[in-house]
């Protein structure tokens, strides 16, 4: 039983020994006097006897408790206090003691709190709250009026009726109903409840409650934090308040019963270190061992490195409790096996000769990333964060060897690998191991920059700490962007087989909900997810669903609240360390901010690089033909169509030659030939469109784009501000296109600057004209072109004074419509634009043979960045067309 204070109190006023003259009598500390007044109440000597009870019981558990000296500590505090309590304020009708207990599942909670009423010696109850989840279950709870037939007295109640002074253990009391979470406003308010059987009212005065609870996972929901011992209570306490059932949405506590929780003893339990649940397992292995020797009189030996294994089998889910049990598990389960193989091998009559039995861990034949685990001997947490931070766990074989002699037996872990553990509510929405593609980057045909900065941030998330030291920040992510067919979805296909990290795909179209904040919730989820298992690769493919420019018309709000939450998390307040998420986006908007197709400024803003996925090149389209043939034994065209077939494809992207190959083979299916041959393959790429034959460039039409492209890179060379990019096939309705180096935006432009520009547009008429006479060089391609000279025309006449003719005056809009001005406008447009033409021509006649070779290189390469076309434009006496 607890101590009686009032009966040790008499005792040492009978049996002191210390010669003082009245047991009343104190000593004053400030004078020396010995005849000061009595005392009222009890002597300075009761503390001292509950400061060492309070230490005993400290002690006492600590034998049994491990990992949690915090919370051993901060209980015993909350016992003394509750006990001084009790002693100065006879008053009190408040439980004598109510302590919460929070904490993750299998941390000792329950542990602690039975092995409290264990170690205080008293009657205990323990309620498992999910018992009292009905809303009739106050009945049970508290008893059943004597209307209802088979009345009793409730559970509660009636156990403490019966023991007054006792212990009473609520478990996990989150699942309990709401009737009956209202029950304990009373009891740990005014201490006592009324039966409902007996009509009385119950008194709990003397009662210790324990209450446990696995809410508040917001706080210790991270497995790598294994310390939370800081953590204040005011934020243990909010974590509780706002913690909803994610059935109702309804908070799980009321805010009264908060406040009571609040005002009693709330300790928080740490997560179980590797150390302490090592100690755990080889108790419980131990006393198993012990027992089976005991019982069967048998030697058990169990190697050092066997607790390791099974605490890496568990990886960051490991607890206390699952550790027990597996310990337990795993001797029954490989004794079961063993002595099913011994009575087979040497059969029943002789298993008596057994007489020991070896466990032993066999890991030389593992991977290398296994074989550190186990080596690290001085640091085995160190192993667990690994297997904890990739979310993974060791998986094993066992095998049973028995001695020739039948006298020992032998258990051997081996075949050692490690697996992926995703929790079923993830498991949606991550990538299982068996489920990643087989796809490489080295696979992948074209887009090598993109694929070399992909491996430069893969190897980012897999040693951050090394690029952390050399002043690199932490990269929130990559856009993909390009027309569709490139290969995006394929890259990032390629970064989940190749990164060794957790990898999560996603649509941007998924969310897209019905109701309001479904969308933002969403997004927010998936982020909470990707930062549970990071680092976390997260792809989200056709991002422009969620992320087109907020200005566009017709957006709704939804959409931009979806967009916000986006902006959000990937504001890497939440993406820091650890719980690092790296967002690999595609999509086929724009993302120079151009036109309303074109990707919200902030998002753009959020990612680290915007990485062009490229059309493929000649070479490249010519080896992806011959690598699909060398896969399909159904395709049989010759080297030279291959090469045809490449050189006539520019433009296209190779999903889509994918596809016409496998038009092709469906084609000499249906025409009973076994293979597609040259002209099969000819008619398959002239009819794949619906019959409309405009599959295949021609050679001259395709020299014609590259030629008219030529000239506005070469004539913007000769201007100094060399092109940034140039292609000679595109999209939509033109042919090829040329990207100036940061737009060329400028907002002070001098006349000079004007006619530049005009000349640049002018450029690709201009070539045409050189090559193909002023009659067949007028085509279409000039479309564009000639409409940007013509804006640029105007404006250096009409608003910015720029024409000597014009003079300085601005024409107002509703002046240019007046005929007489529009038409002298549109003459003097006219004029200046012939005239920049001329020069144009002039300077492409004058360097015909440089164009020509730029077009012949643009031909072979597809596409051109600035740097190659001013190696080729100044060295190009050195360059050789292969």
């Amino acid at each position: 039983m607890a101590m009686d204070y009032e009966k040790i109190f008499l005792e040492w006023k009978a049996n002191r020994g210390d010669g003082q003259k009245s047991e009343d009598s104190t000593v004053d500390a400030a004078s020396g006097a010995e005849d000061a007044a009595p005392r009222d109440g009890a002597s300075l000597s009761v503390l001292y006897e509950l400061t060492e009870e309070a230490s005993e019981l400290r002690r006492r558990l600590l034998e049994k408790i491990y990992g949690q000296e915090h919370a051993v500590s901060t209980f015993v505090t909350g016992y003394f206090q509750a006990k001084l309590l009790s002693m100065t304020d006879p008053s009190r009708r408040k439980p004598a003691a109510s302590f919460l207990f929070v904490g993750a599942p299998g941390v000792g909670k329950t542990f602690l709190a039975e092995t409290v009423a264990e170690a205080l010696q008293c009657p205990f109850a323990r309620f498992d709250m999910s018992e009292y989840a009905d809303k009739d279950a106050v009945i049970e709870f508290s008893g059943a009026d004597g209307v209802y037939k088979g009345s009793k007295e409730g559970n509660v109640t009636g156990f403490v009726r019966k023991h007054p002074r006792c212990v009473l253990i609520f478990d996990e009391i989150e699942k309990a109903h709401m009737n009956v979470l209202h029950l304990f406003l009373q009891i740990l308010d005014a201490g006592r409840l009324r039966d409902s059987c007996t009509d009385q009212e119950v008194f709990f005065d003397q009662t210790m409650i324990i209450l446990t609870t696995n809410a508040g996972s917001s706080i210790y929901d991270d497995a790598r934090n294994t310390s939370l011992d800081s953590v204040p209570k005011r934020t243990v306490m909010q974590a509780l308040r706002t913690e909803c059932d994610a059935k109702t949405g309804s908070p799980i506590f009321p805010a009264a019963l908060c406040s009571r929780f609040a005002s009693g003893n709330v300790i928080l339990f740490n997560r179980m270190e590797v150390r302490y649940l090592k100690q755990i397992l080889e108790y419980r292995l131990k006393k198993c061992v012990s027992d089976l020797e005991q019982q069967f009189q048998i030697q058990v030996h169990l190697d050092d490195n066997i607790s390791k294994a099974l605490i890496f089998a568990e990886g960051g889910m490991a607890d206390a409790r699952t550790i027990s049990g597996r310990g337990e598990k795993f001797l029954s389960e490989e004794i079961y096996e063993l002595f099913q193989q011994v009575a087979f091998g040497i059969g029943q009559g002789q298993i008596d000769r057994l007489q020991k039995i070896y466990f032993s861990v066999d890991f030389k034949d593992a991977a290398l990333e296994v074989r550190n685990l186990f080596q690290m001997t001085a640091d085995m947490e160190k192993s667990v964060r690994r297997l904890t931070r990739y979310h993974q766990v060791v998986d094993y074989s066992s095998k049973r060897r028995l001695a020739e002699d039948g006298t020992s037996a032998e258990v051997v872990l081996t075949d050692f690998q490690l697996r992926y553990a995703v929790e079923g509510v993830d498991s949606g929405r991550i990538l299982a191991e068996t489920e990643r593609p087989n796809v490489t980057f080295d696979e992948i045909i074209g887009a090598e920059d993109a694929k070399e900065e992909l491996r430069f941030f893969i190897d980012y998330m897999k040693h951050p700490q090394q690029y952390i030291e050399k002043g690199f920040h932490p990269p929130k992510g990559v856009l993909l962007h390009g027309i569709p067919g490139t290969g995006k979805t394929m890259l990032a296909k390629a970064m989940a087989t190749e990164a060794d990290m957790t990898f999560m795909s996603a649509e941007g179209s998924q969310f897209l909900k019905k109701y309001v904040g479904e969308g933002p919730e969403a997004i927010h989820a998936l982020f909470r997810t990707a930062r549970k298992y990071a680092p976390t690769i997260l792809f989200i493919d056709e991002i422009d669903a969620i992320g087109k420019n907020r200005q566009s018309a017709g957006d709704s709000n939804s959409r931009a609240d979806i967009l916000n939450a986006l902006l959000t998390e990937m504001s890497g307040f939440k993406t820091t360390g650890e719980s690092q998420v790296f967002v690999l986006a595609a999509t086929n908007f724009d993302v120079e901010g151009k036109d309303r197709f074109s990707l919200d400024s902030a998002l753009l803003r959020r990612f680290d690089r915007k990485i062009l996925v490229d059309l493929p090149n000649r070479e490249e389209r010519l080896r992806f033909l011959k690598q699909r043939r060398e896969k399909s034994p159904a395709l049989a065209f010759s080297d030279e169509e291959a090469d045809r077939i490449a050189a006539g494809s520019a433009g296209m992207t190779l999903s889509r030659i994918k596809l016409i190959l496998g038009y092709a083979m469906r084609c000499a299916a249906q025409q009973h030939f076994e293979k597609v041959t040259d002209d099969i393959l000819d008619e398959a790429f002239a009819s794949f469109d619906d019959g409309q034959t405009e599959a295949l460039c021609s050679e001259e039409e395709l020299k014609r784009i590259a030629r008219h492209e030529a000239g506005h890179a070469f004539i913007c060379w000769q201007n100094q501000h060399t092109p940034a990019y140039l292609t000679v096939m595109g999209n939509k309705s033109f042919g090829g296109y040329m990207l100036q180096e940061n737009e060329r935006r400028a907002y002070n432009l001098t006349r000079k600057q004007v006619y530049e520009r005009i000349r640049e547009a002018l450029a690709g008429r201009a070539t045409e004209i050189v090559f193909y006479g002023k009659e067949n060089g007028a085509s279409s391609g000039a479309a564009d072109d000639l409409k940007v000279a013509t804006q640029l025309a105007e404006k250096m006449i009409g608003q910015w004074g720029m024409d000597d003719t014009f003079g300085m005056a601005v024409i107002r809009e509703k002046d240019a419509v007046c005929s007489d001005v529009e038409s002298r406008l549109r003459e003097r447009v006219n004029a200046i634009l012939q005239q920049m033409l001329g020069e144009t021509v002039a300077q492409i006649k004058n360097n015909k043979e440089s164009v020509d070779l730029l077009a012949e290189v643009l031909i072979l390469e597809n596409h051109m960045d600035g740097r190659k076309i001013r190696e080729l434009l100044e060295s190009k006496d050195k360059y050789t067309v292969r």
